[in-house]
């Protein structure tokens, strides 16, 4: 019994010393490493998008961590699934937060996600830094969000103006039923009216549609004089202005910013020549064409070029509020953020408002030239 027992107690010393070394190796990585969330569409229809997030972040990451790190430790990024919808979002966002003890997030990539994970980022003082979400509504909704990319309700307005400004008085709308789609609609539709100008019909499709001919058909026989497209993806603006060609629509065409990926382009083919839409500015600063030369010859062109330019932006942005604060500190990081005068990024110089949003981005009036070639040209 009692060399039973000595076997019995060596066995637990051993079992003790491993769990104990497991522990103080898991914490040692812990504390060498400084870990983020990136929530974004990693499947799905707007996988497109978190594909550019991916790359974009990933370049950011590995600069960062090349050169020192963030106060010497290395950062990791944990990238989790929002599939485009405020549902998944708000899971993910939980488990970024209860289960791997994020207190920074890097997203929405959509608007659906950011509504989405703001309720639980902030009840638990998370930084909830998006990119890509330009819903009016995230304005309002928490003191630890904060966005790079402009709200709706600038876009809206402009491309409102645009429509306005070229002297069409009438416009259908053909719209994707999305948060983000929808919202560019509501502010469009309120702007337009206010400077004289009529929305005659508003036609809504579904994500997972291809098929656009019947909302189309109604808006052919419309008396109208415009035709805006408001897609969720380029992949279904680029089809819709493909099929309201086939219908033989011969109207001006506009869009939105989605319209300025390499999918619309490739699904629009010749119909999509000479639509114009209203966009963040081209980066075309030496910082930001460095950027964007990088990305290309790693990558291939992205969806847009703003887009993933704000998306590295951010990151720098991020390691900068930390080191400045010293720690992961959110109180500390968002007092940061909302006093930043200025940071000079790839996509320009800019700061934040009491509201978090971007500040001194303006938007810039585009129209596709020639979509096989990929020439877009700035008319302002």
């Amino acid at each position: 019994m009692k060399k039973k027992n000595i076997f019995l107690i060596a066995g637990i010393v051993i079992l003790i010393v491993v769990l104990l070394f497991i522990f103080i190796s898991n914490k040692t990585v812990k504390e060498e490493t400084i870990i983020m969330g990136v929530l974004t569409p990693l499947s799905g229809d707007c996988s497109v998008y978190g594909e550019n997030v991916v790359n974009a972040k990933t370049l950011a990451l590995e600069e960062i961590n090349q050169t020192g790190g963030i106060l010497g430790k290395q950062l990791k990024l944990i990238f989790e699934d929002g599939k485009c919808n405020s549902l998944d979002a708000l899971s993910s966002a939980r488990k970024l937060i209860e289960i791997n003890n994020i207190k920074i997030i890097f997203g929405g990539t959509a608007s659906s996600e950011t509504l989405g994970a703001i309720p639980i980022t902030e009840e638990n003082k998370v930084i909830l830094f998006s990119s890509g979400a330009s819903s009016p509504e995230i304005s309002s909704l928490g003191d630890y969000v904060f966005r790079n990319y402009p709200s709706e309700d600038v876009l809206g307005v402009a491309t409102s103006e645009l429509l306005y400004n070229d002297g069409y008085r009438k416009v259908a709308i053909l719209v994707e039923n999305t948060d983000y789609a929808l919202s560019i609609l509501n502010v469009f539709k309120d702007s337009f009216e206010k400077l004289g100008g009529s929305v005659v019909i508003i036609e809504k499709y579904n994500s997972d549609s291809l098929d656009f001919k019947t909302q189309l058909t109604k808006i052919k026989n419309s008396n109208v004089d415009s035709l805006l497209f408001l897609p969720q993806t380029g992949s279904s603006g680029g089809f819709a202005v493909k099929q309201a060609h086939e219908l033989n629509i011969k109207l001006p065409y506009y869009g939105n910013a989605q319209m300025n990926g390499s999918e619309a382009l490739v699904n629009g083919g010749l119909a999509i020549n000479n639509l114009k839409f209203v966009d963040a500015p081209i980066v075309d600063t030496e910082k930001g064409m460095e950027f964007l030369n990088k990305y290309n010859e790693r990558f291939g062109r992205p969806a847009m070029d703003y887009f993933v330019g704000a998306e590295y932006d951010a990151v720098y942005i991020i390691k900068d509020a930390i080191e400045y604060c010293k720690d992961i500190d959110t109180d500390c990081i968002k007092d940061y953020l909302y006093n930043l005068e200025e940071y000079n990024g790839v996509i320009g110089k800019y700061s934040f408002d009491e509201n978090g949003d971007v500040k001194n981005i303006k938007f810039a009036i585009k129209q596709i030239i020639d979509a096989e070639n990929d020439v877009i040209e700035i008319i302002n």
